[in-house]
Parts: structure tokens; sequence; C-alpha cells
């Protein structure tokens, strides 16, 4: 498929969408990991959370351009695939986006009980300042 965004000849949106996709699972898992006990350092959670989206809003914009220039001039079913593939992808940034809300909000709350939380981890660490 030739795209508007590429470098090479090859889509930059295919290229780099598989970023946020790992970084999001592997904060998730992680955070899982730590709430249950395991030996997984929390701070890797919060890290990943927002390398994925950050990664995420990057891969939006070639896709966005793919969008504009090449899909939905050639419209038809490709057309509204790309529409549901933008929809479901922005909501899951929103969502990881007001997960990120809601443990920053949680780690200014715990902000001295504990937590194994990466959010509450930063909010013990020495010399951080109490919110």
């Amino acid at each position: 498929m030739r795209t508007t965004a590429s470098v090479g000849g090859h889509p930059v949106h295919m290229m780099v969408v598989h970023f946020p996709m790992a970084f999001l699972m592997g904060s998730a898992a992680c955070d899982v990991a730590a709430a249950v006990g395991l030996a997984v350092p929390a701070i890797v959670a919060g890290y990943l959370l927002v390398a994925g989206l950050a990664t995420g809003i990057l891969a939006a914009a070639p896709g966005a351009v793919d969008f504009v220039t090449t899909v939905r001039p050639a419209g038809g079913r490709s057309a509204s695939k790309a529409i549901y593939h933008a929809v479901l992808s922005m909501g899951s940034l929103a969502l990881f986006a007001l997960l990120c809300t809601f443990l920053e909000s949680a780690r200014r709350d715990a902000a001295g009980a504990k937590c194994r939380s990466w959010w509450c981890s930063q909010a013990q660490r020495p010399g951080a300042a109490s919110p």
C-alpha cells in the first residue's frame, strides 16, 4: 500500500504503531505483577505508561496523514475500517490517559501510605515534594 507518510517507500504508521501497544501492555503487566507482590520494580509500569501514551500520539500523526491523503479519497469499505480503527485506537489511548490521571491522584492521596505502585513510590522517595 502506497502512503503519503512513508520513508523509503515504507509506511511510517506501520513502523511505529507497535511501540504504543507494547509499552501499554507492558505497563499493565508490570502494574499487575507489582500489585501481587512479584519482584518487579513498580516504577517500570509508570515509565511504560508514559512512553505508551507518547508513542501512541506519535503513531497517530502519520496515521491521520495517511487517512486524509490516501484512504478517505479512495472511500468505500477501507475508509469505514480506518475510521473504526482510529476510534478504537484513540479510545484506548484516552482510557490509558485517564488511568494515568487516576494513578497520579492516587499517588498524591497515598503519600505516606505503603503502596507498591510506581506512583506511590514517587511520592515516598526521599526528598520528594509533598503534594
